[in-house]
């Protein structure tokens, strides 16, 4: 009993004051985490009722036509295609940063900006989660500081694991440390919240900040290949990219389906072209035979891949660029595992396909990172799952601070 009571008392006042130090930055992640918990389904369900379930007629328009008319009505030029296996779902074209389009292939009818208002909030919402709303140049302070953070958080969970053990193992002292309930006194009803929900949700918090350290500190990235046994790339992967929620052309964009592109909640930044505002240089790339691409794509799928696929997007070549890539999801949109890449000529032709399976267990331990952070890899159930986990912290930062506080003054 005299080792437990040393342990706790040394881990006692460490938790309390990395707990009162990183309080403030927990809270702030769980209530943005919280409200990007659901934003995946929330634009699916919003874009959906942008076109409505479209009529199909036996012919469709070309996509080079829907991709002219999306450019001239952007007045930008299209970066990706969405294609869905779902007959009647849009097309959806992307044309400048994170502005995406919705297409009739069948009447032409173009939507613009699809739920540009909810995407505009998650936007914002995103940008306070991953660099607190400061400018470019200072996100990479922001994510260094941030992650130490996190970190410390992680520490939290560990200790409180230990500090939750009752003095005495009781049957009274195991109820009050794992059923949450409504004490009579405010002191104990922080002290049975604190400790009851902490050890429910232990496990979904730890895996949503031990999987924000590894995006946000690029020495946690690269400890996460060497643990794996593979080579660490030369930048820092973002959600398991082939090529290039976590900017709009990371894999996790390239997983989402037409109405499911939305960004991520990695701390990486959109690419940008020669003109540094994140448009490509697409102009100067060979005519593309968009709809030969597609059908290539899905009669590869269909033979050697997955017959039930959901999604195939396109994204268009930058200047000087030999061949295309075309990812085929099969899964939520978020399920990195369920997604592969099939690589081709300027012409359509298939040259080959890059399996998730293939790639390193580093790249796909980092890809499933990146959605187990936001619960996406499980589906609805995990974003429900990773929701109640941010509220959860919420709860624990406030019982934390209210004990610690009510511990100085009485």
């Amino acid at each position: 009993m005299q080792n437990k009571f040393s342990l706790r008392a040394l881990l006692f006042w460490p938790h309390l004051v990395v707990g009162l130090t990183a309080g403030l930055i927990v809270f702030a992640l769980s209530v943005t985490g919280a409200l990007l918990a659901f934003e995946r389904p929330l634009l699916a369900a919003a874009d959906a009722r942008v076109l409505g379930k479209l009529t199909v007629t036996p012919t469709r328009l070309p996509l080079a036509q829907l991709v002219a008319r999306v450019e001239q009505q952007a007045g930008q030029k299209v970066t990706s295609i969405t294609v869905a296996a779902d007959p009647q779902a849009p097309v959806a074209l992307e044309a400048g940063r994170g502005r995406i389009y919705l297409a009739d292939p069948y009447q032409g009818r173009i939507a613009g900006l699809a739920s540009a208002g909810l995407r505009g909030f998650f936007e914002q919402v995103t940008g306070l989660h991953r660099w607190f709303g400061l400018s470019a140049a200072s996100r990479k302070t922001v994510l260094l500081v941030k992650g130490w953070f996190t970190l410390g958080f992680v520490f939290l969970i560990a200790s409180g694991w230990l500090l939750w053990l009752p003095a005495k193992f009781t049957p009274q002292a195991l109820r009050v440390r794992l059923r949450p309930g409504w004490a009579a006194t405010a002191r104990a009803r922080e002290f049975n919240w604190h400790h009851s929900f902490g050890l429910w949700f232990s496990i979904p918090l730890a895996a949503i900040a031990l999987t924000g350290v590894i995006m946000a500190l690029p020495w946690a990235n690269a400890l996460l290949f060497r643990v794996t046994g593979s080579p660490v790339p030369q930048q820092p992967a973002r959600g398991g990219e082939p090529a290039g929620r976590g900017g709009k052309n990371s894999d996790a964009a390239k997983a989402r389906g037409p109405m499911e592109q939305h960004g991520g909640h990695e701390g990486g930044e959109k690419p940008k072209g020669a003109n540094g505002e994140g448009k490509t240089n697409a102009h100067s790339t060979p005519s593309i035979d968009y709809d030969r691409v597609f059908a290539a794509v899905s009669s590869e799928a269909a033979a050697h891949l997955d017959p039930n696929w959901r999604t195939l997007q396109l994204r268009l070549p930058e200047a000087g660029a030999r061949t295309l890539q075309v990812v085929v999801d099969s899964g939520n949109g978020a399920q990195p595992a369920r997604r592969d890449t099939v690589v081709l000529s300027l012409q359509g032709q298939i040259d080959h396909t890059e399996r998730f399976a293939e790639q390193s267990l580093g790249k796909r331990a980092r890809a499933i990172a990146r959605f187990l952070h936001t619960g996406e890899v499980l589906g609805l159930a995990g974003e429900a799952l990773a929701f109640l986990a941010c509220l959860c912290g919420m709860l624990l930062v406030y019982t934390g601070v209210a004990l610690s506080v009510r511990r100085f003054t009485r």
